[in-house]
């Protein structure tokens, strides 16, 4: 598991509120199996929220279709907007990431956010940066 640092010098994230509610959506009805999707926008607001495939179509992995994630990438850049987050889901796990999620963060300028779905009660959110291993706890916020 990777080492953890608290308080981070980064940027945190801003999600605009309906792009948080729609990736919360996404999440909630892709379950049992892990979503996914990119976030897009500028100066850290994810501003668009890009659902994506998880071609495993697993309760405990995902991964990105890469001509899907080439196509949105073009698709940022027509709206002026950037990679700001790539976000899945945890149905039966806490909003942490797993070794493998950890292994597999190759975005550092990201933020990686987890949604559990773990409590009945609502989803969790968690927002990470996470850079050869390091894993950083984030804050955000809605706007």
């Amino acid at each position: 598991m990777g080492k953890e640092q608290q308080n981070s010098s980064n940027k945190n994230i801003v999600f605009l509120q309906y792009v948080y509610n729609a990736m919360i959506h996404h999440c909630m009805e892709q379950k049992p199996f892990e979503a996914c999707g990119l976030l897009s926008g500028t100066n850290n607001v994810a501003c668009t929220h890009w659902p994506m495939t998880n071609v495993l179509r697993s309760p405990n992995e995902f991964q990105m279709d890469n001509n899907q994630i080439e196509f949105i990438f073009k698709r940022m850049k027509e709206k002026g907007e950037q990679l700001v987050g790539i976000y899945h889901s945890h149905p039966t796990t806490v909003p942490y990431p797993s070794p493998n999620d950890i292994i597999h963060a190759n975005y550092p300028e990201a933020v990686y956010v987890i949604v559990s779905l773990s409590s009945h009660i609502k989803p969790e959110v968690a927002c990470f940066h996470i850079q050869r291993g390091l894993v950083t706890t984030m804050k955000y916020s809605l706007q």
